[in-house]
């Protein structure tokens, strides 16, 4: 190396570190080391950075004065290094390290160049590479141009010096350029400035110093929140996940199949997946196909030969193999981390030793100072930035598994949707996605720890010797007692998983079914059945938590008994060894690089733990069985039949709901033209919904073939409604067309609905249609499907929900052939008979198969199932009085009835001998419709102008009077919401409420409380006792290891007596210290977990009571997915990080007190450092948390809507896929996502904001206290020394952690905040009362007269009134049908009587005794009602009919068995124990309605509240639960809010409401007689007059 630098040494210690003025560095050293670093730095990492900026998209930014500038500085440092290398060639003729200096510039200089062009062309706005290659550059010719002035090279050797000056001048530039950001797009006013950052703002976290200053200033809205970084964004993780995904599949399926093929030949019409496979192997995009299609169709049998558990895919290696590269690149800053705490310790060494020797130069004491300041930075630049981006790659994969349990939703099959409830898979995108992430977060100590093992372990044998061992012994026994506890704690968390699942599940359920739960008075089965299941997840929890309190002795305890046994056994084991300060701080800095490695064990334990479980339950539903996508596929050209393409096809097929189930549709055989409009009929179970779902790709194929060779549109039977306005609702993702969508709505007889609506079509509908009526839902799903302009159409009866003659006008209007339909193919689900002779093609549908197939005529003049359908039909219609039917309906069945009479007169009474006879039955139906036909002619003759005006307008006045659900009090709020200008009439739902600023003190008052205030003091009281002690230990080793004595072996012989008696001395107290320490930590530990957990019962138990105690309109204003929030991720953050957070938080606290008070104690003038880094730091303090707080807030406000559209996706699956609506809902999602995500990466970032900020005060401290040792070297021991400068450093990541988790915990409180405010929602009154038992008894109602008396209502304070001094009396026993227009106050009336509105003014008597003087529950168990939509829940059929198991079985079996159910019953395997699913999911709408009647049956009681029940179900369901009605309520009062006024034409009186007040009250015979009524006027607009 002399020769090498002209016979220079390379480093001359004497000039460097002896000297007494300054270190200088040989010219060798700069030639070489101060030139080689920089310049490798930059063509080490060239060529990764130029293949990482080359694969970006090509984005040629404008030309700039700063890129013309960084040329510029090129350019010039070339010319300045080819000086160099001349000025190095006159020096001497061989080639040394000068020249190789000067040319290596060159070319670096010149890769630069060619970086900054490749960075412009591909629009790179900083490039901290770069800036580091300058940074370094820039000290390195510092030294340089230094040791030039300090040697007056400027007098010696002028030309040279001024060479230097430029060099050190341009690179100095070059540093100041790269300060600088090249972003130079329009920035949006939600622009994400981390994108536009320069690198000082980037590496400083300074792009969040806006937000941070207008969150400390003004609470922080959502829309104050800049958009999520385009690198964060949710569809670019995700479909980085899909492909790794598809790609597993594809390479899991070859494997499978290669497998196979070693034992035989697998089918060769088995699909191959590969990397373009869609979705989790099945996705989203799918689109109209015009190949392809059949050869899928038909390739079912053998796609089954290979088994599915043969194909499944391991999440966690897909994760792995997806985001490695994320992690790397995001973790390497952390090696910095390892290297800077491995350091610290080796520069206390060096300073202690400083402070030893007197003799060493004071300037040294200085450098070791600023040695400190330099780790320090290092520290903060590379891991705070490393820890935000492995923050950013945790967000990534976070996202990306919320989007894939999304994605998956949309093509779960319906058999493996049984598996997971709607429950499941919402805390799969909340908890498991959660879990996840945090513990991606903190993934990078799982090598971390092992570098710091590695490396503490030899650090400490190079002080200790073989003492370490006894240490490590220890070390040892705590591994397997962390293993141990590892291993239960997984499995207990497995457990606490399903059991939250569970109650989650079951929560969901009754937020579902609330209105139902509070009429029948079930709310207390219900808490209780949710606290059963908490109090199995709080037992488990509780054992969790006690081994998180072994943990916890592990993470503060058994550090000290480590360096207790190591110092020990070291002083013990040779009469030479003695403590002295270098050997005892030394070590104790050593452990804590260990313990930085042990104690985050237990926390990264739990998270691996629960992370581990997520990933099992997302990879067991991620590789649940799909859906055959291919029978989602629209083949265009009908490909496999090329003779004739028809719109639908299906041929020889059998359908089946699930795999190993019996077949549900069998030989199914059908060919649809385009145009025809089809009509499918059959009886209940025949089959006729199943061949809709097994058209549409629902069901499994089990042979066959089928195909819809175009776009469709699909009309369920029970309408699917979205969250949303009306408009979108009906448009769908259309574009808005207004003249069509005008045209739609008059056609689907809206208009009428709009007209009462406070923001007409802008009206938002509440979740799942709350707010609307049955049959408003079907017109609006109708609506959807007319708007879409599909080809084809599958409708599931959608006539069933509304009335005769509105049925007619949307017939007419939509399906006719005048109808916006024609011309279409539609495939009509009814079980009107009169609509078809209107369809040009029916299929009769008889236990799943297709047993007649032709037109109107050809099945007519057939003996056959459609005849007996008919048959059966109308031999139940002609046993009714059909006092109501329309003319045309009439001409339509007397046509049936003769063409019947001729073709089943020999055979009719062998089809059914119970049933009349056709032919008996047709003379005397014929002779009622001739007189009707006959009464129609005179009153057309009569009045024929006025019938025809009528005509027009019957449809919507008819639809206004009968066709709203009046039970829902909605009708009325909306009225009261045009009535009151001040609320925003287009908003049903209620933004969610969000505190502002700080999180209250009151709400850490409230879980202290909850926590027990002696409980909290004794707490307290343990923890302070145990830094006591802590802090004395720590002192009690200073004055060991600075005891004279001990260290003077002349005075004080090895083997003497007195120097055993004082180390005993010595190593007793400490013995007793830490012991004392021990008993502490696990005292309070103990005590902590215990009230931890008795602390979330009593939280989870006051929100749960609240909840159910909250009257309905609080549930019609909150959507469900934010109730369910508080008891999903509100409740987990309790059970799970607040007390954690905590407990750390007030540890550090303590820690940071004790660190001052010691440091004090050593250097009294550290107080005055003290006091204003206090001030500063509690400034930082405020601005972040009140930021970091209302971005929480935000954070969880914007994760309801996540969750919310997932539930409401999920329930429309079906819908969503029939209109291949995909992709659409997969976007909406991902916006969710992100912009939930958007305000947690903010949150994130602002973490590593103020940890950089706090380190700069670390900075300080450790400045100070360096420095002050350094002055006062001669006044202080080394042991003190020692002691000061180590809390010093471990101030630094106490104050840090205890800040940042300060602000977690305000962050995570937020929860207790978010739930206390649902604790604190005002309640319903009393359910019981004492006074109860007085005023009635068993029996009561005896009679069931009610007496309405001057009674007022409103739904709340602030709206108006909507029934107005109501007086009216109902007899017992009476039949009474109450009738209004919309507003009326019909719903208000039912609701009056269960109380779910109270009264304003007035009172309601029900057989004399004021329903307000009694309890809810008293009154709600003693009147019954019969909602239109029928209410089930999960569970067995005996508690759906019997929830408080009052009931005996036969009382059970007779009501099933009037309800028409017990034939049913008796046939399933479980019989009453028969499992009910998810919202009475695995039964029919009929059925569910026939068990909501056996309910009722069961109540036994004297009133009955009738909500046209049957006006969702079939024909024969209605017939069923009319004659049960008739036969087992015939003593009983009946009230009946009329929607068709046929059903109440023979009931005793009619109530008609008008405006909040009884207008006519009287028979329908006297109101039919006068004119002037308003009940004759409604009757004649609907035909029935």
């Amino acid at each position: 190396m002399e020769d090498f630098c002209n016979g220079e040494v390379l480093w001359d210690s004497g000039l460097t570190w002896t000297n007494n003025s300054w270190p200088q560095f040989t010219e060798c050293f700069q030639d070489t080391v101060l030139t080689w670093v920089p310049c490798g730095w930059l063509w080490v990492v060239a060529p990764l950075y130029i293949l990482h900026v080359s694969s970006t998209p090509k984005d040629i930014q404008t030309t700039t004065w700063i890129f013309c500038s960084k040329l510029f500085c090129s350019f010039v440092l070339v010319v300045i290094s080819i000086l160099e290398a001349v000025q190095a060639s006159e020096r001497s003729s061989d080639f040394h390290a000068d020249l190789l200096a000067a040319i290596l510039w060159i070319v670096t200089v010149l890769l630069h160049a060619f970086l900054v062009v490749l960075e412009r062309s591909h629009g790179v706005v900083r490039s901290p590479i770069i800036f580091l290659f300058w940074v370094l550059s820039s000290l390195a010719t510092l030294v340089s141009f230094y040791s030039a002035i300090m040697l007056e090279i400027y007098d010696k050797d002028a030309r040279r010096f001024t060479v230097l000056t430029f060099k050190y001048g341009f690179t100095t530039f070059g540093v100041f350029l790269n300060c600088f950001s090249e972003y130079h797009k329009e920035k949006s006013q939600t622009h994400n400035p981390e994108v536009s950052a320069s690198v000082l703002s980037w590496l400083s976290f300074s792009w969040l110093d806006r937000l941070m200053l207008k969150g400390f200033k003004t609470p922080l809205k959502d829309e104050d929140v800049y958009d999520i970084n385009p690198r964060d964004a949710c569809d670019k993780s995700v479909s980085k996940l899909l492909n790794v995904w598809n790609n597993e599949k594809s390479r899991a399926h070859r494997k499978a199949v290669n497998s196979r093929n070693k034992h035989g030949p697998v089918g060769h019409g088995h699909k191959e997946v590969n990397e373009k496979t869609p979705l989790l192997s099945n996705v989203p995009s799918l689109r109209n196909t015009d190949k392809g299609a059949s050869q899928n169709n038909t390739n079912h049998e053998t796609h089954e030969e290979v088994k599915a558990e043969d194909q499944k895919v391991n999440l966690f290696t897909a994760l792995i193999k997806c985001y490695w590269l994320d992690a790397v690149s995001s973790q390497w800053g952390m090696v910095m981390f390892v290297l800077t705490n491995i350091v610290s310790p080796i520069v206390l060494g060096w300073l202690i030793n400083f402070t030893k020797d007197p003799s060493e130069l004071n300037w040294h004491g200085y450098i070791y100072a600023l040695a400190f300041i330099v780790v320090k930075a290092l520290y903060t630049v590379f891991s705070v930035l490393a820890k935000y981006l492995t923050n950013c790659f945790a967000l990534r994969v976070c996202s990306a598994g919320i989007a894939a349990v999304f994605m998956k939703a949309l093509v779960i099959s319906n058999e493996a949707r049984k598996e997971s409830t709607a429950g499941e898979i919402v805390n799969l995108m909340s908890v498991d996605a959660g879990h996840l992430e945090q513990m991606l977060n903190y993934s990078f100590w799982m090598w971390i720890c092992i570098a710091f093992l590695a490396v503490g372990i030899y650090l400490l044998y190079t002080i200790v010797g073989i003492a370490l061992l006894a240490g490590l012994c220890f070390v040892v026994v705590m591994f397997s007692v962390n293993l141990w506890v590892m291993q239960k704690m997984r499995t207990y968390q497995d457990k606490i998983m399903v059991i939250k699942d569970e109650r989650v599940k079951v929560i969901n359920e009754v937020l579902n079914g609330i209105k139902v739960i509070k009429l029948y008075g079930w709310e207390p089965m219900f808490i209780k059945k949710i606290q059963d299941i908490r109090e199995k997840e709080l037992n488990y929890i509780l054992k969790y938590a006690i081994l998180d309190g072994v943990e916890s002795f592990a993470w503060m305890v058994s550090m000290f008994w480590m360096l207790y046994f190591i110092l020990i056994t070291f002083v013990l084991t040779d009469d030479d060894h003695y403590l002295d300060a270098n050997t005892t701080f030394l070590t104790m800095n050593y452990i804590d690089v260990l313990k930085l490695g042990i104690n985050v064990l237990p926390i990264l334990v739990k998270d691996w733990v629960k992370a581990a479980n997520s990933i099992m339950r997302m990879n067991r539903y991620l590789n649940t069985e799909t859906i055959n996508t291919d029978n989602l596929t629209r083949d265009k050209k009908d490909s496999k039949f090329v003779v004739e393409c028809l719109a639908v096809r299906v041929v020889e097929a059998d359908f089946t709901w699930e795999k190993s189930g019996p077949c549900t549709l069998k030989n199914i055989s059908l060919s649809v033209p385009p145009g025809q409009l089809v009509a499918i009929v059959g009886t209940v179970g025949a089959g006729k919904s199943s061949l809709l779902s097994a058209i549409l790709g629902e069901m499994h194929k089990i042979k066959g073939y089928f195909n819809l060779n175009s776009s469709v549109a699909y009309v369920p039977q029970q309408a699917w409604i979205q969250n949303n306005t009306m408009r979108e609702n009906i448009l769908f993702g259309k574009e808005y067309n207004p003249k069509f969508y005008q045209k739609v709505l008059s056609a689907c007889a809206m208009m009428p609905d709009l007209d009462i609506m406070p923001a007409r079509d802008m009206t938002e509908i509440g979740e799942k249609g709350i707010n609307l009526s049955g049959g408003q839902k079907q017109r609006v799903s109708l609506a959807r499907a007319v708007y879409s302009q599909a080809d084809i159409y599958l409708m599931d009866d959608p006539l069933s929900a509304v009335d005769s003659h509105v049925g007619r006008h949307i017939f007419e209007q939509v399906l006719g052939k005048g109808g916006l339909l024609h011309g279409k193919t539609v495939m009509l689900v009814t079980h009107g008979i009169h609509w078809l002779p209107s369809v040009d093609t029916i299929v009769v549908m008889s236990n799943g198969t297709i047993s007649e197939y032709g037109t109107y005529e050809e099945l007519l003049s057939r003996n056959g199932a459609f005849a007996q359908f008919l048959a059966q039909y109308l031999t139940k219609e002609m046993e009714k009085e059909d006092t109501q039917t329309e003319e045309t309906d009439i001409v339509v069945k007397a046509d049936i009835l003769r063409r019947l009479a001729s073709v089943t007169s020999d055979s009719e009474s062998l089809i059914n001998p119970r049933q009349p006879g056709i032919s008996r039955l047709l003379s005397s139906d014929l002779e009622k419709s001739q007189q009707h036909l006959t009464s129609h002619e005179q009153s057309k003759k009569q009045s024929k102008a006025d019938h025809e005006q009528l005509k027009a307008s019957a449809v919507y006045s008819h639809l206004e009077s009968s066709q709203r659900s009046d039970l829902r009090e909605h009708t009325e709020l909306i009225r009261s919401f045009k009535e009151n200008p001040n609320l925003d009439q287009s908003k049903l739902i209620t933004d969610e409420e969000m505190a502002e600023g700080k999180v209250n003190w009151s709400v850490y008052w409230h879980v202290i409380k909850s926590l027990g205030l002696g409980n909290a003091f004794i707490i307290m009281l343990l923890l302070v006792c145990y830094h006591v002690t802590f802090n004395y230990t720590n002192i009690w080793l200073a004055d060991w290891s600075d005891d004279s004595e001990l260290g003077n072996f002349t005075g004080m012989p090895q083997n003497s007596s007195d120097r055993q008696d004082k180390n005993v001395f010595y190593i007793g107290v400490y013995t007793g210290l830490g012991l004392g320490q021990t008993i502490f930590v696990i005292a309070y530990s103990i005590v902590l977990q215990v009230r931890h957990v008795e602390t979330s019962r009593k939280l989870h138990s006051e929100l749960l009571f609240n909840i159910m105690r909250a009257p309905m309109s609080f549930f019609d204003t909150t959507p469900m997915g934010r109730i369910l929030n508080r008891f999903s991720g509100d409740i987990a953050t309790l059970d799970n990080d607040i007390f954690l957070e905590a407990e750390v938080c007030i540890d550090n606290a303590l820690r940071c007190v004790g660190t001052v008070i010691i440091i004090s104690y050593t250097m009294p003038i550290f107080l005055s450092v003290v006091v204003p880094v206090i001030i500063v730091l509690y400034f930082i303090q405020q601005v972040y948390i009140r930021t970091s707080c209302q971005l929480r807030r935000i954070t969880s406000k914007n994760r309801s809507p996540v969750y919310a559209h997932f539930s409401e996706t999920l329930s429309g699956v079906s819908v969503i896929r029939a209109y291949q609506a995909q992709d659409r809902f997969i976007a909406e999602s991902l916006q969710k996502v992100d912009n939930f995500q958007k305000a947690n990466a903010a949150s994130r970032a602002l973490g590593k904001w103020l940890e950089a900020r706090l380190d700069i005060l670390n900075y300080i401290v450790i400045l100070a206290a360096t420095i002050f040792a350094v002055i006062s070297r001669n006044d202080l021991s080394p042991g003190l020394v020692g002691l000061a400068v180590t809390y010093a450093i471990r101030v630094s990541s106490e104050m840090n952690t205890f800040t940042i988790l300060f602000g977690e915990l305000e962050n995570h409180v937020v929860s207790v905040e978010r739930i206390r405010e649902y604790s604190l929602v005002q309640s319903e009154a009393v359910w019981t009362s004492l006074e109860d038992n007085k005023k009635i008894d068993d029996q009561w109602p005896s009679k069931g007269s009610v007496h309405f008396v001057d009674y007022s209502t409103r739904y709340r304070e602030g709206l108006d009134l909507v029934l107005k001094r109501l007086n009216c009396t109902i007899n017992g026993g009476e039949k009474i049908g109450v009738v209004g227009r919309t507003g009326a106050g019909k719903s208000s009336m039912v609701l009056s009587l269960f109380r779910l509105i109270e009264a304003c003014e007035g009172k309601v008597l029900i057989d004399g005794v004021d329903i307000a003087s009694l309890g809810l529950h008293s009154l709600r168990r003693k009147v019954t009602i019969l909602p239109q939509d029928p209410v089930l829940f999960a569970g067995s059929l005996r508690m759906n009919l019997d929830p408080f198991q009052e009931i005996t079985d036969d009382e059970l079996w007779t009501a099933l068995e009037h309800s028409h159910l017990k034939t049913f019953v008796e046939s399933l395997p479980q019989q009453l124990d028969h499992e009910v699913g998810e919202g009475g999911e695995n039964l029919s709408m009929g059925q569910r309605q026939l068990i909501c009647l056996a309910r009722t049956l069961l109540r036994k009681n004297k009133i009955l509240i009738l909500d046209e029940a049957t006006a969702a179900v079939d024909m024969e369901t209605d017939e069923l639960i009319q004659n049960t009605i008739r036969a087992e309520f015939s003593g009983c009062t009946i009230i009946t809010i009329a929607h068709r006024l046929n059903t109440v034409l023979d009931y005793d009186r009619i109530m008609v409401l008008d405006k909040g007040t009884v207008s006519e009250f009287d028979t329908p015979k006297n109101l039919l007689s006068r004119p002037d009524s308003i009940f004759y006027s409604m009757a004649a607009q609907a035909g029935l007059v």
